[in-house]
């Protein structure tokens, strides 16, 4: 897995174990690659003609993929089995030494796929003001990653107290370093050498 690192400032979210979404002024903004060594055709991200972005701004994440190989619509519902998974990772530490927040969380989104394309669009504070108190949490590392459905997918498996739900039902912010076993599309990264 490749990490990206970035100074980020966060916002905390409560109880204790809870994680932290990307808040303040700040921004960031990441490429999408495949790092994946698959034969011509074996992944639905082609370097050099795919592409994707992840940009935050303050509280505000999206995410896009496009031009996407094969990769069939999907049944354009959200929260069903056929959606993409895209996770965020983050490792975290709060201005008080860590004593609040202190290590990795994944914000989980589902997408749907149309024309060849992925596009998220969150803002995490309005969909659940628990990731939005106003504790300073810094981030050292930032990793995107967006994977093939998963039916049996399930974020919140072992049921944390830090685990928040966002708007729809299925995204949400989770405890740890989570991510689906299905294969991966694209990571953040880039890609050099295209024509």
């Amino acid at each position: 897995m490749r990490r990206i690192h970035l100074a980020l400032l966060l916002t905390a979210a409560l109880p204790v174990a809870a994680a932290p979404a990307l808040a303040g002024g700040d921004k960031a903004s990441v490429s999408f690659t495949n790092h994946t060594a698959v034969a011509p055709g074996g992944t639905p991200f082609s370097n050099c003609s795919s592409t994707g972005a992840f940009k935050s701004s303050g509280t505000a994440i999206s995410i896009q993929l496009k031009g996407l190989i094969d990769l069939p619509d999907t049944d354009q519902v959200a929260c069903s089995a056929d959606d993409v998974i895209c996770v965020v990772h983050t490792n975290n530490k709060d201005s008080l030494g860590g004593a609040l927040i202190n290590g990795v969380t994944s914000i989980v989104f589902y997408a749907e796929v149309k024309k060849g394309q992925v596009k998220i669009k969150h803002d995490i504070c309005a969909e659940n003001v628990a990731t939005c108190l106003p504790i300073q949490v810094s981030s050292s590392e930032l990793d995107v990653e967006c994977f093939m459905p998963e039916a049996d997918f399930d974020p919140t498996e072992g049921g944390s107290v830090g685990n928040l739900p966002l708007a729809n039902g299925c995204d949400v912010v989770a405890v740890g370093d989570v991510e689906p076993s299905s294969q991966l599309i694209a990571e953040g990264g880039s890609t050099t050498g295209c024509p």
